[in-house]
């Protein structure tokens, strides 16, 4: 409220308390009345009622405005001195002096609506709040001026709206995007670039203007490099980068639609691609088959008699192609002998022989 009176009026302090039975927050400018002489007070009403927040006004450097009222009902200071505002559009006693529709004032009247803009955020931050919390929220937020703690020119202290409504506006300002660049080998490319805010980093690309590829990292930074990999020699690519601060506003930068591009350049030519790799193995087993037959004398020593006893041979060339006891010609066809020896002292002949593998 930017209005006042020296006098008290029953019906005006009535209607002010009935408003703040009913949940309103009262703000009103203290007065121009100057400070008081000894421990009097200039305030005037309505501001001076209890049901009412009075407000003092403070110049550019946080100083008392000469001008503002003072006494023990200020309590709260804003800055009332040169404040640029608006005027009546049409010519009042005002617009004489100060002209029309905009002009630069000083007063408890420029001081008031600061307090009253603060209170309007503090209820938009804590919408559960009654205006008893909004009014003791902004006592406890203020900055303390003048003499600690309350006294008689500042109040409680200096309104403070960020400390009164923090984070109340939300970011919707996207990053700035600049210094986008490429650099290649034959597989790969790296993506740089930077923003004006921490932000995350997206590159989208592909052999055409679809793209259809994506790498991300999700960490905050302004100086942004992202690594593709598996590209392939001599080919071009497509690409846009994407940034997003921690609000989530999001900014793409596709090069004002042409999007950006680079060549991988060849392979180099002592260089060896490979795709793929598969093996496989298969177990052989090697047997070999012997048909053996031997002969034994009778008992007189003149004759022979076919016999089949079971000798245990010793290999003269082992299966493992390590060497045995050496090779020895068959001793009726002349063949050569597969290499078997019989552990007794007797001959024992291989017949015939085959290897299978």
């Amino acid at each position: 409220m930017s209005l006042g009176s020296s006098l008290p009026s029953l019906t005006l302090e009535a209607a002010c308390n009935n408003a703040y039975a009913a949940g309103v927050l009262l703000v009103a400018a203290a007065g121009n009345s100057g400070p008081p002489r000894g421990n009097n007070s200039t305030v005037n009403y309505p501001a001076r009622y209890s049901s009412v927040i009075a407000v003092s006004a403070t110049d550019s450097n946080d100083a008392f405005a000469t001008f503002s009222s003072a006494g023990p009902e200020v309590e709260l200071a804003a800055p009332g001195v040169a404040i640029y505002s608006t005027l009546p559009t049409y010519t009042v006693t005002l617009t004489s002096t100060y002209g029309l529709n905009y002009g630069t004032l000083n007063g408890t009247s420029m001081a008031c609506p600061h307090v009253s803009g603060t209170a309007a955020l503090a209820m938009a931050t804590y919408p559960s709040y009654t205006n008893l919390e909004i009014r003791s929220l902004l006592q406890n937020t203020d900055d303390d001026l003048g003499v600690a703690g309350v006294d008689r020119y500042y109040g409680y202290g200096l309104v403070d709206a960020d400390e009164a409504a923090p984070n109340l506006v939300p970011d919707t300002t996207p990053p700035v995007i600049s210094s986008v660049a490429a650099s290649t080998t034959a597989t790969t490319a790296t993506i740089t670039w930077v923003t004006d805010e921490p932000a995350t980093s997206v590159v989208n690309y592909g052999t055409t203007t679809a793209l259809g590829s994506t790498v991300t990292d999700t960490t905050l930074t302004t100086t942004h490099s992202v690594t593709l990999t598996g590209l392939s020699p001599e080919t071009a690519y497509y690409f846009e980068v994407q940034s997003a601060d921690a609000a989530g506003n999001l900014t793409t930068d596709n090069n004002g639609g042409l999007f950006y591009s680079f060549t991988t350049p060849a392979a180099p030519a002592n260089s060896v691609s490979i795709a793929d790799i598969t093996m496989s193995t298969t177990t052989y087993k090697r047997a070999v088959l012997l048909y053996l037959r031997h002969s034994t004398r009778n008992s007189s020593g003149s004759g022979r008699q076919p016999g089949h006893r079971s000798y245990g041979l010793r290999p003269l060339e082992r299966p493992d192609g390590r060497p045995g006891h050496g090779r020895h010609q068959h001793p009726r066809s002349g063949g050569p002998d597969l290499g078997y020896r019989p552990e007794c002292g007797r001959d024992v002949h291989l017949h015939r022989g085959r290897r299978y593998a």
